[in-house]
């Protein structure tokens, strides 16, 4: 299979090189789950860059993400693949296969890193998404559904996360708030829920930044 990066900016220096001054990894627990949301509400929270090194599908998260942000704080991505797959199962449709060592982090003062799936969707025939998020090594903030069977998939994602020492900032929970979920979730992962997102009725730059302006400080 061919190993074929965007050319823009992946194949620059080694990650552990880049000197980025703040950056976390946006992951899930599943596909859907709010992942490109949170991203968008972070971006604007902090003022800071966004940059999903994988996408397979469309539309593009980018896309969603362009309505809130300038062209100049969004980083192209080192891999579009066409069909809504996992990264590995698109690839094979390309003839392409995902290669750690052709991405690397822009550098920006700060930046919010948009993962794909959950933590073990393959990218290809012997990687998963934790091995990027180890190859980038930057802190994750998880984000999970609040309902009815959250407390199984975070508790799982969250014990993969530490068993391969992976940092955890916290947890971001999106739906309506369920005060026995947010407690459970911090009582068995030992981990912090930084922010409880309501559903929202309109999604806006402004109703965005309402949400996120109780974002507990990472």
């Amino acid at each position: 299979m061919k190993d074929y990066p965007l050319k823009e900016l992946c194949h620059l220096k080694s990650c552990k090189q880049m000197k980025q001054k703040k950056a976390y990894f946006i992951t899930g627990t599943d596909t859907g789950v709010g992942k490109t949301l949170v991203s968008a509400g972070l971006c604007l929270h902090f003022k800071s860059s966004y940059w999903k090194p994988i996408q397979t599908g469309r539309p593009r998260d980018t896309d969603f993400i362009k309505q809130f942000l300038p062209k100049s704080q969004i980083y192209p991505s080192c891999y579009e693949l066409k069909k809504p797959l996992s990264p590995n199962q698109a690839g094979e449709k390309e003839n392409i296969q995902i290669n750690l060592k052709n991405i690397s982090a822009p550098q920006s003062p700060f930046l919010i890193v948009e993962g794909l799936g959950g933590v073990y969707v393959p990218l290809n025939n012997k990687n998963h998404l934790m091995d990027l998020m180890k190859h980038l090594a930057f802190p994750l903030i998880v984000v999970a559904r609040s309902g009815l069977g959250t407390l199984n998939h975070t508790l799982l994602t969250i014990e993969a996360l530490k068993k391969r020492n992976l940092k955890i900032a916290g947890i971001i929970l999106s739906g309506h708030k369920n005060y026995k979920n947010k407690r459970d979730i911090e009582k068995w992962t030992l981990t912090p829920v930084l922010l409880e997102i309501p559903p929202l009725k309109k999604i806006t730059k402004k109703s965005l930044i309402s949400a996120f302006k109780n974002l507990k400080k990472l």
